[in-house]
């Protein structure tokens, strides 16, 4: 028996079956179904109103008038831009979220004083008695408020030639009002504010029983 070619396709066939395939792309989400909803998801999305923006804290705000170009971070005057480097960091720990502040807090003794880059703790005699969570307590709380380096080493220099003088032993404290006023003289002279002095002088007043 000859082969006999096939008939070729009509018009109609090719319009019923092009027909078929649109149905079956809406019925199955083909391709063409696909880019059609992706399109539209896309208009959709571009049509949304934009976000607002949360307004700006007034930490914030004093954080951007610091970095002005008109500010004395930028001063030539070398007491006016260290006056605005001390602010800078008061503002920008102030923006530390509770997690990082927490971290801070848990930092291990060794790190709050690299940090700062005091290389020496207590002396070798006093290392078992010493209380390192009251120096401690000290670090992470002049690191949380952003004081300067050179602060924290006057104030932690200062503690530690207190506790060193008294044998590590808190008991051998005499005067703790004259101390207190002593850390609150070194802290103004170096700009620390005085609710973190306040705050650590009573810390050390609880701690002590005094």
């Amino acid at each position: 028996m000859a082969y006999e070619p096939e008939a070729p396709i009509t018009t109609e066939q090719q319009t019923a079956m092009a027909g078929y395939a649109q149905k079956l792309n809406e019925m199955t989400g083909g391709a063409s179904g696909k880019a059609a909803t992706e399109k539209q998801a896309a208009a959709a999305k571009r049509a949304e109103p934009a976000a607002p923006q949360p307004a700006a804290t007034e930490n914030q705000k004093a954080i951007a008038k610091l970095n002005a170009p008109d500010s004395d971070l930028w001063s030539k005057d070398e007491a006016k831009q260290k006056a605005a480097y001390a602010k800078l960091r008061v503002h920008l720990a102030a923006e530390a979220t509770a997690d990082e502040k927490q971290a801070i807090a848990d930092a291990p003794i060794g790190q709050l004083r690299e940090q700062y880059g005091i290389e020496t703790g207590p002396p070798s005699f006093l290392a078992e008695r010493w209380d390192e969570h009251g120096e401690g307590v000290l670090l992470a709380t002049l690191s949380q408020q952003g004081a300067a380096p050179d602060a924290v080493k006057a104030l932690h220099a200062w503690y530690s030639d207190v506790f060193t003088g008294a044998l590590g032993n808190a008991a051998n404290l005499e005067d703790v009002d004259a101390l207190a006023a002593e850390a609150r003289v070194i802290a103004k002279k170096h700009g620390v504010s005085d609710d973190v002095i306040e705050t650590l002088i009573d810390h050390e007043r609880k701690r002590l029983g005094r």
